[in-house]
């Protein structure tokens, strides 16, 4: 009888055991799957910047563009005054 109990002892401290590892496994894949879940859901977001940071380079790229080109044609028109001006300086001399 006292071997029997003994049997059963060990046995239940055994599936006790198992069962706190098997408890601590479940645990432990649990937290990598939240964690990697975290870490998909950073990157997305972070994909989602950086998109919405190209797309207000494009965005205002093409109003420097703009804005460059007027600065230029403003230079092309300053530039032919001035040239302009001195033509007829040198024709009234």
């Amino acid at each position: 009888m006292k071997e029997k109990a003994e049997n059963e002892c060990r046995w239940e401290k055994s599936t006790k055991k198992k069962s706190l590892k098997e408890e601590t496994v479940v645990e432990s894949i649990n937290a990598e799957k939240r964690e990697r879940d975290r870490t998909e859901r950073n990157e997305k977001e972070r994909d989602r910047e950086r998109q919405r940071e190209t797309e207000r380079e494009r965005e205002g790229g093409k109003r420097g563009e703009r804005g460059e080109r007027g600065e230029k044609e403003k230079e092309r028109e300053v530039g032919e005054k001035e040239k302009e001006s001195v033509s007829k300086e040198r024709k009234k001399r």
